[in-house]
């Protein structure tokens, strides 16, 4: 019995041990092949990557200039060797890379609560609430200027997740895309060509029969440095917030070939952007504003000037620095609905 049972025991030692050594063995293979596989999947995603020559981020800001899609809002930016598309949704706006005319990458904050979710969080007692938004993760502002099919003059402004504005750059420049800054001069329409003595201020023009339309040109700058996003930016809000007020029967962009000839131009020059700190806004309201200054100038096809002034923008709130632009756009069309000249009078206005 002893015997049989020591027999027992071995057999039964044995067996155990010999099962708990194959399932180790089996168990490091298993993760081992599974491993193999993961980085095998890997490298094939990657070498599909390149050869197709795509690159696509997730998670991207439309801050502005994509036409119909909803600013401030998220999607995808997909970079093949043809075109960049951005898709939010069901919907998207694509951009022939042949057209883009100069693109650049900066580094800045973006708040990280939004929303109505930011807006709670703001009502915390005891401050926390403009604490807890004070917390920024940085992002890769990606500018952008383009073309149109029929040659007018576009913008966007998107928000890349940190670290992924190499990634566009080198897809980008490997199409043949140039990466600068924001053109001083060449697509910008400046103003500073026209000869001063040719221009003439007009302060009253009387009472225009039929409204009138306007170009707006590309923003100039008298300063360097300025990050692209604000001209652009400014240049976006002007044509957006001008075609919703309804002073003009048309608002063009620059280069569009179905400008009336007796169309008005409004140039803007950029004279400084004093860019401030939407983090510290966000703890402290008015602290840290940021401000554009500029100035506006309104001519007709004559060159005589309509409208010549200094104006300011700032956002010394919570917002993000670019507001500063719709602050100034809407400052500007609120100065060109009061010039004499600019629309007809509204009949219900002048019953008395």
């Amino acid at each position: 019995m002893r015997t049989l049972e020591r027999s027992n025991s071995r057999s039964s030692s044995g067996l155990t041990f010999g099962f708990g050594t194959f399932g180790i063995r089996s168990v490091s293979v298993l993760a081992l092949f599974a491993l193999t596989l993961n980085f095998a999947g890997v490298a094939t995603a990657q070498s599909s990557e390149v050869e197709s020559g795509a690159l696509e981020i997730r998670h991207v800001v439309h801050v502005l200039g994509f036409g119909d899609l909803k600013p401030e809002s998220k999607g995808n930016l997909v970079i093949d060797g043809n075109r960049l598309t951005f898709i939010q949704g069901k919907s998207h706006a694509q951009v022939p890379l042949h057209l883009i005319r100069t693109f650049s990458i900066g580094h800045d904050n973006v708040a990280l609560i939004g929303g109505a979710k930011g807006a709670v969080a703001g009502m915390a007692p005891y401050g926390a609430g403009q604490a807890i938004t004070m917390i920024r993760p940085g992002v890769d502002t990606f500018t952008l200027l383009y073309m149109g099919d029929d040659h007018t003059v576009h913008g966007a402004v998107l928000l890349l997740p940190k670290g992924k504005g190499d990634k566009v750059t080198g897809v980008l420049v490997k199409a043949g895309v140039s990466s600068q800054d924001y053109p001083q001069t060449g697509l910008a329409a400046s103003s500073q060509g026209l000869s001063t003595g040719a221009l003439k201020l007009v302060k009253d023009l009387g009472e225009a029969q039929v409204r009138r339309s306007v170009q707006v040109a590309l923003p100039t700058e008298s300063v360097a440095g300025i990050p692209p996003q604000f001209p652009i930016g400014l240049y976006e809000d002007l044509i957006a917030q001008l075609s919703k007020s309804g002073t003009f029967e048309n608002v063009w962009r620059q280069g569009d070939s179905r400008a009336d000839s007796d169309v008005l131009t409004l140039h803007v020059d950029i004279l400084q952007v004093k860019k401030g700190s939407a983090r510290l806004r966000g703890l402290v309201p008015f602290a840290g504003p940021t401000v554009i200054k500029a100035h506006v100038r309104l001519t007709d096809t004559s060159n005589r000037v309509l409208l010549d002034e200094d104006m300011n923008g700032a956002e010394r709130l919570r917002g993000e620095n670019i507001v500063a632009t719709k602050h100034l756009s809407k400052k500007i069309e609120k100065e060109l609905a009061k010039l004499p000249g600019v629309k007809p009078p509204n009949p219900k206005e002048t019953i008395s």
